[in-house]
C-alpha cells in the first residue's frame, strides 16, 4: 500500500508492507514553496507494472516501485501555458480527434475554468502546470469492448506557440477493468470545476444583452446564492471578435452582478453574436 507523508517538514511517498506493518521510504524530495506543493494525494499506480505517477512541482514523475528509478514523463516549464476551447486573442485551441475509435457512440470533454490572462496587451484563457479534460465515453454496444484512439492537437505558448499532437489510446473490455480511485479522485477533482449549465446552480447568467450604443458593447448580468467578490465571465463569440470587460457593478449585496464588456471587432462578426456563449 502507498501512502504519503509530511516527516521533516517534506512530503513524500511511502510504502506499506501489510503483512509486516513494515514502513518503507520511497522518495526523497525537498520541500516546495507555497503554494505549489507535491501532489501524493493524486498519486496513481500502472496496473500493469510496478510503476506510480505523481506531480511534483511542474513535472509529472514516474518512479519504479522495483528500482526506486524515477524519471520525468511530462514537463510543463515555467512560464508556459496551454489553452481553453476559446483561447482568447492568442494561442490555439485544443482539438480531440476521436474519430479512429471503435464502439463508441459519442464522446464528451468537459474544459475546466482556465485563468484569464494578460499579455502583450491580448486576453487569453490558459491553464498553467496542470489540467485535467474530464471525458465521457458513451459506448455503442455495451456487450462488446471499446478501442478508444485520440489524436489530440494542441499547443504551449510563452513568447512563441508551438504546436504539439499525441496519438493516444486504450482498449477497455465489455466487462470493465479494475477502478482506480486515486484517477477518479484526480477526474472528479477537475469535473468539479467545469462551469455548471443548469440555472439552478450556485452561479448563472440571468442574461446577456447586446446593446444599441455606438460602439455597441456586451451587458451581461449574473447571479449567485452567496455574495459574488471578483466576477468575471468569458465569452465565446464567433472567430473575429473579442471581448474586454470594462465596468463590473456588484448588486443586491452581491448576489447579482452587472458587467459591461467591450466588443472588440468588426460590424459584420458583430452580427454573429446570436450564437455567442457566456461562462
Amino acid at each position: 500500500m502507498l501512502i504519503s507523508s509530511d516527516r521533516g517538514n517534506a512530503t513524500n511517498l511511502y510504502s506499506i508492507e501489510l503483512s509486516s506493518g513494515e514502513l518503507t521510504q520511497l522518495t526523497d524530495l525537498a520541500p516546495l514553496p507555497l503554494p505549489r506543493e507535491v501532489e501524493f494525494l493524486r498519486a496513481c499506480v500502472n496496473p500493469t507494472r510496478d510503476e506510480t505517477y505523481f506531480w511534483y512541482d511542474l513535472d509529472l514523475i514516474a518512479l519504479d516501485l522495483t528500482t526506486l528509478k524515477s524519471r520525468v514523463i511530462f514537463r510543463m516549464e515555467e512560464g508556459w501555458e496551454t489553452y481553453w476551447r476559446t483561447p482568447g486573442n492568442a494561442g490555439m485551441p485544443p482539438v480531440f480527434d476521436w474519430s479512429a475509435s471503435e464502439n463508441v457512440a459519442n464522446v464528451e470533454v468537459s474544459y475546466p475554468v482556465p485563468l484569464e490572462r494578460e499579455h502583450l496587451g491580448m486576453t487569453t484563457f490558459a491553464y498553467m502546470g496542470q489540467v485535467v479534460f474530464p471525458v465521457s465515453i458513451t459506448v455503442a454496444d455495451p456487450t462488446k469492448s471499446v478501442q478508444l484512439r485520440l489524436a489530440l492537437t494542441y499547443a504551449v505558448c510563452r513568447d512563441v506557440c508551438i504546436p504539439l499532437k499525441a496519438d493516444l489510446a486504450i482498449d477497455v473490455p465489455s466487462a470493465g477493468g479494475p477502478s482506480n480511485k486515486a484517477f477518479y479522485a484526480l477526474i472528479e477533482g477537475y469535473r468539479k470545476q467545469v462551469p455548471n449549465t443548469n440555472r439552478n446552480a450556485e452561479m448563472s447568467i440571468e442574461s446577456a444583452t447586446l446593446t444599441t450604443a455606438d460602439p455597441p458593447y456586451l451587458e451581461i448580468l449574473g447571479r449567485a446564492r452567496v455574495p459574488m467578490i471578483k466576477p468575471r465571465v468569458i465569452v465565446e463569440g464567433p472567430p473575429g471578435l473579442s471581448f474586454h470587460t470594462s465596468i463590473t457593478r456588484l448588486l443586491a449585496g452581491g448576489r447579482r452582478a452587472l458587467l459591461l464588456l467591450d466588443v472588440i471587432g468588426s460590424d459584420e462578426d458583430r452580427g454573429e453574436l446570436l450564437n455567442m456563449l457566456v461562462t
